[in-house]
């Protein structure tokens, strides 16, 4: 609840309701659905793609008893089927296969798929010019967070790290001037440095 609390704050601070569209990519778990559908009810979910990829290739091995030479072509395969959105026809290659017993570990990969059957068309999120994983935001995770905050001799307190955090997040998304700045000079009378050396 807090975390959906804090999500939905961010939103509405970012622009939430003046947008065109609204795109959230998730990992395709039951509750990532569900507070999109109650916060969000307007948005595009999209299953990230990389994750989807992992799952196939984690079923394949499994099915195919970890032989690289036929699992790694089927789940390649597979993902490729299902970036053109041919969902259905993965669906149907899947439903072929006889499992003898299914690991109580491994993935129902048809039933993850149907789940998210509204989430995975792929082809059309291309073509809209939709990011279609969350490589973006992990390597913003790197390169916003971890490269600042983890420098050698590095001590942060939490309201500490979330100003410095918060400046970095504007500098590398070209808000420095219209936010930092201007803010700066309308608060205190003051211009800052057009960037800081981080």
């Amino acid at each position: 609840e807090e975390f959906k609390r804090f999500m939905f704050s961010l939103a509405v601070r970012n622009g939430y309701g003046n947008y065109k569209e609204t795109v959230l990519i998730g990992d395709g778990a039951a509750w990532i659905r569900s507070m999109k559908e109650e916060l969000f009810p307007d948005a595009q979910q999209i299953l990230d793609f990389y994750h989807l990829c992992e799952n196939v290739y984690s079923y394949a091995k499994s099915v195919f008893s970890a032989d690289e030479n036929i699992y790694k072509p089927w789940a390649k395969e597979m993902c490729e089927s299902l970036k053109k959105s041919k969902y259905e026809y993965v669906l149907d290659v899947i439903k072929k296969i006889k499992v003898k017993k299914r690991d109580k570990s491994s993935l129902n990969l048809s039933q993850y798929i149907i789940n998210n059957i509204n989430n995975i068309d792929y082809a059309d999120y291309i073509k809209r010019g939709y990011f279609i994983g969350s490589g973006a935001a992990e390597s913003a995770n790197r390169y916003v967070l971890q490269e600042r905050l983890k420098l050698p001799g590095m001590r942060w307190d939490a309201a500490n790290g979330q100003a410095v955090l918060s400046l970095m997040a504007k500098l590398k998304s070209g808000l420095w001037e219209r936010d930092v700045v201007k803010a700066s000079y309308r608060h205190y009378g003051v211009k800052p440095a057009r960037a800081f050396p981080y």
